[in-house]
């Protein structure tokens, strides 16, 4: 199984703020709902990742990912926004 970075937790909570913080100056009080599901199985996720470049909050399986696109290397596709997501961009 390839190596994929791992998102640290304080990265995550930033990013999120961050997304808030540039809808709305105001403190508010927000709910996100991330699939627990797999966009390729639609089974249940064991091994969360995204794309790096991924604007989007939404994971994928990190095995049905790679056997969707084992075979297409650097041309590999996120399955939520279609970008280009090689297996060395992906974050859990």
């Amino acid at each position: 199984m390839p190596t994929v970075s791992i998102l640290p937790m304080n990265a995550a909570i930033k990013r999120l703020k961050d997304k808030v913080s540039a809808q709305n100056d105001e403190e508010v009080s927000i709910s996100i709902s991330v699939p627990l599901f797999d966009q390729y199985t639609m089974c249940r996720l064991e091994t969360p990742v995204r794309g790096s470049g991924c604007i989007h909050d939404a994971c994928f399986d990190l095995k049905s990912y790679l056997a969707h696109n084992g075979t297409r290397g650097f041309q590999a596709k996120c399955p939520y926004c279609s970008r280009i997501t090689p297996v060395n961009s992906l974050v859990v």
